[in-house]
């Protein structure tokens, strides 16, 4: 094999989301005295908590002190949608092929002007403000039609807030009104503080009176788009030319593209160039065929690819003269040592394809990334490992860690990565001759049904006592023996194990209990014969609170899951918490309950809110969690029988659900949990929802009313500013609509 083909590394096409949110810190001038923004950014992409940081000290926290918390909630609220389109972008469309100038020209036009236009939009719808139109032109500048429209509202006659400010006397402040004039004639760029001390004189001219509104709001209002003008022509200056900017906004804002066409535009725009290196089509039809993980080879085929890895090595620039495609080469060269067995070659050059794909490949992320890691976990450090968990953060493929989670890389994630190593590098795709790859799970998890299930003799001796099962393929597990005698439904063995000492409180290294498992197997098999015997004993708070490292289950919450009230009483009755939080999205046990009143909506809605469920961020780490999410290759979910055995699979499952709850039971769950003090405004972590308002999105108007009769506040908003009215308005919920009504009627009469 000739050496590693290194062309000069390339900027990624697509800004990375430091990048972005640098370059919006600057615009609005946040940056102060911190002098660590440019370091933010630029390891921020490797550090998610850093950009979070980033995002709150460096913009929010500052606009929020000199433009309110209403421009602040506007502007967090506009920017987080903005990065999730962007990201979606990222994601899906590939500019490989592209340079970083030439796209920015494009991105500029269908992503980045657009959203200016919609923040603009928004603001004004808001807060009032100057004549867009005026403002965007072109022709005029957008200081001075803000400052006119100031002076305009303020009730000046002579319309001047430069003569306002700095009165009428030509000496008077001479610098003020000359620093003024050359904004105004886009000479300069006013900074913060210069905008903030110019309102701030405003503010102290007693003789102003506002034309329509309360005197401060309407100078913290100018103070506002001053700010937003001051953002957006910095933007200008920063992504090209500002005339043309300017024009392009222009012509923006009487545009009415759809954004999927413009997303089609950018695909043309980066096929075309890809067509231009080569490479890119020689090393994808290789990865597809000659180098595909599980196609059987031959040594011909062997032979084969060494030719075509040496021909690119020895001349990479007639492949990529620009060095735009060459992570597709690393990736293939990769793929081919580790299908030959030299795992250590495969992971530095695994990592440097993932480093050259980020921001740059579309689909291909994922794919690389998974398989990246798939063999860093194997072969590689925990080091490398959450440097490509942080790039799957930062793309949005992966949620970002709740706060109970303990580090980036959770230690179930590296064990179910080396679990999947042979599924996604089967022993039929390696290079014959190949020895048998060490890895720590050849395949696969502890999968065994009812009837496979093995018979587990406890050791009535040792109760305690753990013991070890292996699967078929070598795999070793190993548990306390109540744990497993509760997995296997071995209800005799559990009695016995009780009756000789075994504790109930000991838990796997997972923080399973015996009791946690019994209720898995109630909820999976409907068994629960090792269930009612746990039952009977007493279980330490600590063992009931515990949730478990990868799911965050509790017992509390398997028991809702269950939807038997008298099961959650005796659990409430041994001290479970009420508002422990678990499941993968943070959910109090209230929470969940009211959930499950979604079973009883028609069908219909039923199944939409299910379609709604699958776009919001953390269904893929719901899935990733439990182990959906590799079933299945991405593309082969797509296809028709894919779609009509996931439409079935829903069918199945509602049916189940309509079977398993009733108004009457969840009723009594929701009435046991607020008796024992579980809180109905408790918010969760990724919407702000609380219990209230998804009971008010769910029509469940009697568990709405005893949770308002508890404490509820209806009036409380989620993070996009929803109350419960709101809410319920959107969803259509109308009885919980004319409880609404029927308060606010008593509330007027008092």
């Amino acid at each position: 094999m000739s050496a590693f083909a290194s062309p000069p590394r390339t900027r990624a096409p697509y800004p990375r989301v430091g990048e972005l949110l640098q370059q919006w810190v600057m615009a609005f001038d946040t940056k102060s005295n911190h002098r660590d923004v440019d370091r933010l950014a630029r390891e921020g992409d490797n550090n998610w908590q850093l950009l979070e940081r980033m995002f709150r000290e460096r913009l929010l926290e500052p606009m929020s002190s000199w433009g309110g918390e209403t421009m602040s909630r506007k502007v967090g609220d506009f920017l987080t949608v903005f990065s999730d389109d962007y990201r979606s972008l990222v994601r899906s469309v590939s500019l490989a092929g592209l340079p970083r100038n030439l796209a920015n020209q494009i991105l500029a036009d269908i992503i980045f002007i657009p959203a200016i236009k919609n923040l603009l939009v928004s603001c004004q719808e808001d807060w009032g403000g100057p004549d867009l139109d005026a403002l965007i032109d072109p022709a005029n500048n957008p200081f001075a039609v803000v400052l006119e429209w100031g002076a305009k509202q303020a009730g000046s006659l002579d319309s001047s807030l430069a003569s306002l400010a700095y009165g009428g006397d030509e000496d008077a402040d001479k610098f003020g009104r000359e620093k003024l004039a050359r904004w105004c004639k886009g000479q300069q760029l006013p900074d913060l503080a210069s905008l903030r001390l110019l309102v701030r004189e405003l503010r102290k001219l007693r003789k102003l009176q506002p034309a329509s509104s309360d005197l401060g709001n309407h100078w913290q209002n100018l103070l506002r788009w001053l700010w937003l003008t001051r953002a957006c022509l910095y933007l200008a200056e920063h992504t090209g030319n500002v005339t043309l900017y300017r024009e392009a906004l222009a012509m923006q804002w009487q545009s009415q593209r759809p954004m999927k066409s413009q997303e089609d535009r950018l695909r043309h725009v980066a096929a075309k160039a890809r067509k231009l290196c080569p490479g890119f089509e020689l090393f994808r039809k290789l990865g597809e065929t000659l180098l595909h993980p599980a196609r059987p080879k031959s040594p011909q085929d062997l032979t084969k690819v060494q030719e075509i890895l040496v021909k690119y090595a020895q001349s990479p620039s007639d492949w990529d003269p620009a060095g735009l495609v060459h992570y597709r080469y690393c990736w293939m060269l990769g793929r081919f040592y580790l299908l030959q067995g030299e795992y250590e070659k495969a992971v530095p050059i695994y990592l440097s394809a993932v480093e050259e794909a980020l921001f740059r490949a579309g689909t291909d992320q994922a794919t690389l990334l998974q398989e990246a890691m798939t063999i860093i976990a194997c072969f590689g450090s925990l080091p490398q490992l959450k440097h490509l968990k942080e790039a799957q953060i930062s793309l949005g493929l992966v949620a970002t860690p709740m706060p109970e989670d303990i580090g980036v890389v959770a230690p179930w994630e590296v064990d179910r990565l080396t679990r999947q190593f042979s599924q996604e590098f089967p022993p039929s795709g390696r290079f014959p001759g190949v020895a048998a790859i060490p890895t720590k799970h050849p395949i696969g998890e502890l999968c065994l049904s009812s009837d496979e299930k093995p018979y587990l003799k406890p050791v009535l001796s040792v109760p305690d006592r753990e013991k070890t099962i292996h699967d078929q393929h070598g795999n070793k597990y190993k548990k306390p023996q109540l744990i497993w005698c509760s997995t296997f439904g071995q209800a005799d063995d559990v009695k016995a194990l009780l009756a000789a000492g075994a504790s109930v409180d000991a838990l796997d290294k997972n923080g399973a209990s015996a009791l946690l498992c019994a209720l898995q197997r109630a909820d999976d098999l409907n068994d629960r014969s090792v269930l009612d015997v746990l039952l009977e004993v007493s279980h330490q708070p600590a063992t009931l609170n515990r949730p478990t490292n990868k799911k965050h289950l509790t017992p509390l919450l398997l028991a809702i899951e269950l939807g038997d009230p008298a099961i959650v009483a005796k659990l409430l009755e041994m001290k479970a918490d009420p508002n422990q939080r678990g499941n993968v999205i943070s959910q109090t046990p209230l929470y969940l309950c009211i959930e499950k009143f979604s079973c009883l909506l028609p069908p219909e809605r039923t199944t939409q809110n299910l379609r709604n469920a699958e776009n919001e961020p953390h269904s893929a780490e719901i899935s990733r969690r439990y182990g959906s999410s590799f079933a299945l290759p991405p593309e082969l979910l797509k296809t028709p029988r894919a779609q009509a055995i996931k439409a079935e699979l829903t069918t199945l499952l509602l049916n189940q659900a309509k079977s398993r709850y009733t108004e009457t039971s969840l009723m009594a769950i929701v009435n046991l949990l607020l008796q024992s003090g579980a809180r109905p405004n408790d918010r969760t972590p990724t919407l702000g929802r609380t219990p209230l308002h998804l009971a008010a999105e769910l029509d469940a108007v009697t568990a709405f009313e005893l949770m308002l009769a508890k404490g509820g506040d209806p009036a409380l908003c989620d993070n996009d500013g929803n109350d419960c009215r709101i809410i319920a308005t959107g969803f259509k919920s109308p009885n919980v609509l004319s409880l609404l009504d029927r308060l606010s009627d008593v509330c007027d009469a008092n």
